[in-house]
């Protein structure tokens, strides 16, 4: 293709491509949003539930390891934070699926 008519295609396709996205890109942009919050909210539940279990593990070496203390705190702490983050981003996505 010359570059003449490549502009020339240019030209006529731009009105059509961005009345296309004008159409599309919401019904489109929507259903990807919700899906990357559930995506994101399901993998912080995964971290929390990590950093949960290794609290529990800690905990029950306690007796043998008495210097557990402060990576259970850790682990609760960062498994609470985790388990926020998984809680907002679903509510996020229903919230988007909902408008």
């Amino acid at each position: 293709m010359k570059l003449h008519q490549a502009k020339k295609f240019a030209k006529h396709a731009g009105p059509t491509a961005r009345q296309f996205v004008k159409h599309v890109g919401p019904r489109v942009i929507r259903p990807a949003r919700i899906f990357w919050n559930q995506v994101i909210g399901f993998l912080f539940a995964v971290f929390a539930l990590s950093a949960f279990s290794y609290a529990l593990r800690y905990y029950r070496s306690l007796s043998t390891e008495p210097d557990n203390g402060g990576r259970i705190i850790f682990s609760l702490i960062f498994g609470a934070i985790m388990a926020w983050f998984s809680i907002d981003s679903f509510l996020r996505a229903r919230k988007i699926s909902r408008s």
